[in-house]
């Protein structure tokens, strides 16, 4: 079974939100992101997937995208302590153990509600 979840965090609330998604491709992935991120938003913290390039175009000429590169183990910018996205994988740490260890998407759904 393959679920592919979308998970937003905001570091100044400390909030969060899990939605399944049906895909990984920025059709996909876009549409949540326009819908749930503020377009205030000053920066945006992703990681380097290809679905992810160009995300600040979303919400607006103020927004930035920085990324970090998990290909090589970096979690944390080297130059830039605040360029992370470990409060989100953290909190997916979490999501992804619910998963394994019920298997069902009940269990999915349960703990996005959290």
């Amino acid at each position: 079974m393959i679920i592919v979840v979308l998970g937003l965090y905001c570091k100044e609330d400390k909030t969060g939100i899990f939605m399944k998604v049906d895909g990984k491709s920025k059709r996909d992935l876009w549409p949540y992101i326009k819908k749930f991120v503020d377009p205030n938003t000053s920066t945006i913290c992703t990681d380097q997937a290809k679905q992810y390039h160009g995300v600040e175009q979303l919400l607006g000429p103020t927004c930035t995208h920085i990324t970090t590169n998990h290909s090589v183990g970096e979690f944390v910018a080297a130059d830039n302590s605040l360029n992370t996205i470990n409060d989100l994988e953290n909190q997916n740490k979490f999501l992804k153990k619910s998963i394994s260890s019920r298997k069902s998407t009940q269990s999915l759904y349960q703990y996005m509600a959290l």
